[in-house]
């Protein structure tokens, strides 16, 4: 992988084993070509920024990188994407120090740079059981395409799985054991869960099966698959995530829910992950059981995903015994 923009006034042997680490890295640190993506592109950002300042990333010092956070704030970028491209740029550096591309004592005054606090609540609104039931009955059960939106609806919710993990599953990863439907999902890190699935969800998903005339010898068949333009017909091709992202809005809008707010955001694609979370929770799940459901490797994250209710307190107060 090559970042000329990264590397400014570099001879060609230099930057081909600065470009050799950058793609060890890479492959270490991220599983998930998404993952590399975001990565890249935060690199890209950087690169563009050291270039317009006529600097290269061999020769930064501690000030540069806090000149750079100054002015990914000037661009009011959220505390939370200031803090992922430090970490990235860190991850870099770290890497070239190793190297000996970088001067360690530099790369060790970069490294000790505190990323801006981030807020650990959430930000992403969940649903009310009213509102995700609203959600689940919004698109029509009488055409093919409303068949295949209540079965991508139907898992979003019932599986709290990521967009990505949606879009690759085949027909091949539905499985059925000991009298349980299961759905196998490749999420973040190459993780794969076997995620049971809800009975409205298996039959949702039978559903949009039948309507589409999809069979289960199909194994490498996508699940969801996105319509020509004119609407007629299945496209042999997985759904893109910003597909799933419109479909949610979409019918978010149509139930009457907060899609649109002034400066907080609305109900949208991950608002399914809170919602199954914390739904979970509420039903009296442990939290180690929604843990292996999500996939998530800390328990923390998990309980980030939860959503305070106004019967929280009431529970705490109606638990004291004395």
């Amino acid at each position: 992988m090559s970042l000329p923009a990264v590397i400014q006034n570099a001879d060609a042997g230099l930057a081909a084993k600065a470009d050799r680490i950058l793609a060890g890295w890479l492959a270490e640190s991220c599983p998930s070509e998404a993952s590399r993506v975001i990565y890249r592109n935060d690199l890209k950002h950087f690169g563009a920024y050291l270039k317009e300042v006529g600097k290269d990333i061999f020769h930064l010092d501690r000030q540069d990188i806090q000149t750079y956070l100054e002015f990914l704030r000037m661009k009011d970028l959220s505390a939370a994407t200031r803090a992922k491209k430090l970490t990235v740029i860190k991850g870099l550096i770290r890497n070239l120090s190793i190297e000996r591309l970088f001067i360690f004592d530099e790369a060790q005054k970069i490294l000790g740079i505190k990323a801006p606090k981030v807020s650990r609540d959430g930000r992403t609104p969940g649903l009310s059981r009213e509102e995700a039931r609203k959600l689940l009955d919004a698109p029509p059960p009488d055409t093919i395409r409303g068949a295949r939106d209540r079965a991508l609806l139907a898992v979003l919710l019932y599986t709290g799985g990521r967009r990505s993990a949606i879009c690759n599953i085949k027909v091949g990863h539905l499985l059925h054991e000991t009298g349980v439907h299961y759905v196998l999902l490749h999420e973040k890190g190459d993780r794969r869960i076997r995620a049971p699935l809800h009975p409205q969800a298996s039959e949702r998903i039978q559903a949009w099966m039948t309507a589409a005339a999809i069979s289960e010898k199909e194994k490498e068949a996508y699940l969801f698959r996105p319509f020509n333009k004119r609407g007629a017909t299945l496209q042999d091709k997985p759904m893109h995530e910003s597909m799933i992202w419109h479909t949610v809005k979409k019918y978010a809008r149509a139930a009457g829910l907060q899609v649109d707010r002034l400066d907080e955001r609305g109900i949208c694609a991950h608002s399914t992950r809170v919602t199954a979370i914390t739904a979970s929770f509420e039903g009296g799940a442990k939290l180690e059981e929604i843990q292996q459901l999500v996939g998530h490797k800390d328990p923390r994250n998990t309980l980030r995903y939860r959503r305070s209710s106004p019967k929280d307190a009431v529970n705490a107060v109606m638990r004291i015994n004395y």
